[in-house]
């Protein structure tokens, strides 16, 4: 086999085969996409009204046009979530009052992979802190989830939220 690549290298050039093989991996990447496209947009599962009309922009193609989105969407591409919901404790403590700004989490089931960014103050630079961490101002971190952190203070739960700036589209536009 490799007498074999040899030869080739040899009479095609090392930088020729580089190309074509990457060449013919895009063509089989494409081909995929293809495919799959396909498969989603099967005939069989398409209402009568999007197989049969023609591509004018009307209420009717419209309305095709939102029920096909819905049935991709029915397909789960990309898995379905869990839909058992978990009660997460300390969802009735109150919030913090310390100075501290949470500023992401990376919340996991294994408490040793989270974390939590807080920032001690308005323009403090946050540091990123574990489960069972001290905290600026005496407290405890105590769990991490999605949107909000669990810390004791003083022998009392709090929770410290994460705080989302809701973007006007006047923002959006410029991002």
């Amino acid at each position: 086999m490799a007498s074999m690549i040899s030869k080739i290298t040899d009479h095609v050039g090392e930088q020729t085969l580089v190309w074509f093989v990457n060449l013919l991996l895009l063509v089989l990447i494409a081909q995929a996409i293809a495919s799959v496209t396909w498969q989603m947009l099967d005939e069989g599962d398409l209402p009568e009204s999007i197989r049969s009309t023609p591509s004018i922009v009307n209420r009717s193609t419209q309305q095709s046009a939102i029920l096909m989105s819905q049935q991709i969407a029915n397909r789960h591409l990309f898995g379905q979530a869990d839909s058992s919901v978990s009660v997460q404790r300390g969802s009735n403590a109150p919030e913090t009052k310390l100075n501290l700004l949470l500023k992401g989490v990376i919340a996991s089931s294994d408490v040793r992979n989270a974390v939590a960014f807080i920032a001690a103050g308005q323009n403090a630079r946050e540091k990123s802190y574990s489960i069972g961490d001290n905290l600026p101002g005496g407290a405890i971190l105590k769990e991490i989830y999605d949107e909000r952190i669990l810390l004791e203070y003083r022998g009392r739960m709090e929770n410290l939220s994460l705080r989302r700036k809701v973007l006007t589209n006047k923002e959006l536009a410029i991002q």
